[in-house]
């Protein structure tokens, strides 16, 4: 069961975006700077991209460990994307994101109307 925790979606979401602001606002940041794919992907895509920085970061760390297969568990419940729309609010393409999303719900709400 997903509990909320300090207004993240669950606490090992919360705990890695405390944690690993920094690293996570530069991965994030560089691959949202390169993006040029569909913009309805850019989120997830990002998302993605910044998943796999971590698990590579925690691999490089603790190489050939025990506590990597925890590290990973414990990953493995994190939520990506409110991680990259919080550290990014304000990125030029997340902007233009939410704007898109916009458009397409006012659009989406007319046309059922």
């Amino acid at each position: 069961m997903v509990t909320e925790y300090n207004g993240w979606p669950n606490y090992e979401t919360w705990r890695v975006a405390l944690e690993l602001e920094q690293p996570l606002t530069e991965w994030a940041t560089a691959y949202l700077d390169q993006y040029d794919g569909p913009m309805e992907l850019l989120v997830g895509s990002c998302a993605g991209h910044v998943q796999e920085e971590t698990y590579a970061w925690v691999e490089s760390v603790m190489p050939d460990q025990l506590p990597t297969g925890w590290a990973f568990g414990f990953l493995g419940e994190v939520q990506w994307r409110p991680i990259v729309t919080s550290l990014c609010e304000g990125h030029p393409r997340i902007v233009e994101f939410e704007k898109e999303v916009l458009a397409y719900t006012r659009q989406k709400t007319t046309n059922d109307v």
